[in-house]
């Protein structure tokens, strides 16, 4: 998953989570099980 992340990101892994906001976040959580 690529992503233009309009706040601060951490990386974890392999994963990208935004910390923009939870919606965000568990949305790339989902698409990173999916």
């Amino acid at each position: 998953i690529k992503a233009e992340p309009a706040g601060p990101v951490c990386h974890t892994g392999n994963r990208t989570c935004f910390l923009q906001n939870d919606k965000d976040y568990r949305f790339l959580e989902t698409e990173d099980l999916a």
